[in-house]
C-alpha cells in the first residue's frame, strides 16, 4: 500500500474515533459490555453522534442508555456542549419498546445541545414532553449529577485540556416537576432519600402526593 493511501480518513473522523473510545471505555468500565448502538445522523452520510444500551445483568445494574459524541458539538454560542448524557431505567424499559426509548433520548440530547442554553448549574429541568414513551408516567426530566455513580465516573479528560462531564437524565412524573420548580431540590432531595421508590422507575406512583 502506498504511503498516501493510509490517509483516507480525515482529521475529523479519526478524532471521533479517539474520542468514542475514551468515552465508551469508562462506560464499560462502569457497566459492562454495550447491548445495542443506534448511530443519530444530521444526514445519510455524516454522524451527528451515538447512542448505546447496557442492559441489565442483576438488580444492582438496571438498564442505562447513553450518548457518546454530543460534549463535541457546536453550541449555539460558538462553545463545545461539553456534555453527555445517560438515562436509567428498569429492565423492562418502563413498557416501552428499545426503539421509543432510542428516539426519546436522541430528541432529548438533540434539544439540548440546539436548543437549551449553556448552565453551569445543575439540576435543570424540562418540562413533561409528548415525546415520552407512551407507556411512562414520567414525562418530565431532571437533568441532574451522577450521583448515582462511582466518584470518578462523571469527569472525563479528553485530552488537549478538554473535560467532559456526564449527565444523568431522570424522568420526572408531573407532580414532581412541579414540586421541585415550587420548591427547589432540597426538599426533592429530602423526599427521594426517605422514599423506597427508585427514580428509574418511570412508573413509581410519585414522590409528591
Amino acid at each position: 500500500m502506498a504511503a498516501s493511501d493510509m490517509h483516507g480518513e480525515s482529521d475529523e473522523s479519526f478524532a471521533f474515533d479517539v474520542y468514542r473510545t475514551i468515552v465508551l471505555g469508562r462506560y464499560m468500565q462502569h457497566w459492562g459490555m454495550p447491548e445495542y448502538r443506534r448511530v443519530i445522523r444530521k444526514s445519510a452520510d455524516q454522524s451527528f453522534f451515538e447512542m448505546y444500551t447496557f442492559p441489565s445483568t442483576d438488580s444492582m445494574q438496571p438498564f442505562r442508555i447513553a450518548s457518546v459524541g454530543l460534549a463535541t458539538h457546536i453550541k449555539p454560542d460558538g462553545e463545545r456542549e461539553g456534555k453527555e448524557y445517560f438515562m436509567v431505567l428498569p429492565d423492562d424499559m418502563g413498557g416501552a419498546e428499545r426503539d421509543e426509548v432510542f428516539n426519546y433520548v436522541a430528541d432529548i440530547a438533540v434539544h439540548l445541545v440546539n436548543n437549551v442554553r449553556r448552565s453551569c448549574h445543575l439540576p435543570r429541568l424540562l418540562g413533561p414532553s409528548p415525546l415520552a414513551p407512551a407507556n411512562w408516567g414520567a414525562k418530565a426530566l431532571l437533568i441532574a449529577e451522577a450521583t448515582g455513580e462511582s466518584e470518578e465516573f462523571n469527569i472525563v479528560s479528553i485530552g488537549d485540556g478538554f473535560e467532559m462531564e456526564i449527565e444523568w437524565l431522570i424522568p420526572l412524573r408531573e407532580a414532581e416537576y412541579k414540586f421541585i420548580l415550587e420548591k427547589g431540590m432540597d426538599p426533592f432531595d429530602d423526599l427521594v432519600q426517605e422514599s423506597e421508590q427508585s427514580l428509574a422507575d418511570v412508573n413509581r406512583e410519585g414522590l409528591v402526593s
